[in-house]
């Protein structure tokens, strides 16, 4: 488990220049939003988190084969269901 460094979240982009890439700030830092504030059907949220954790441990099993160390998630529904909620909150929490 992490331990917070913060109480906000900073959000950076990369940006790609001259075959350089740089991380710009992105926004203003927010306020952590807790797991427990987002609604979502029951069991979603532990999943996200269960897979995040075992993608945090499991960097050996990426760098053994020879594939990029790098998780990506598509959430989907329709405006309002949690997406951004669900993202800024795991966000917070680790």
């Amino acid at each position: 488990m992490f331990q917070p460094v913060s109480e906000k979240i900073t959000f950076y982009i990369n940006k790609k220049i001259s075959l350089v890439n740089e991380w710009h700030l992105f926004g203003h830092p927010r306020r952590k939003r807790p797991l427990n504030s987002v609604i979502l059907d029951q069991g979603i949220m532990e999943n996200l988190i269960n897979d995040v954790d075992n993608f945090l441990s499991g960097s050996n099993w990426y760098i053994d084969r020879g594939i990029p160390y790098r998780r990506g998630y598509l959430l989907y529904g329709p405006p309002g269901s949690g997406k951004t909620s669900a993202i800024m909150a795991l966000a917070g929490y680790y």
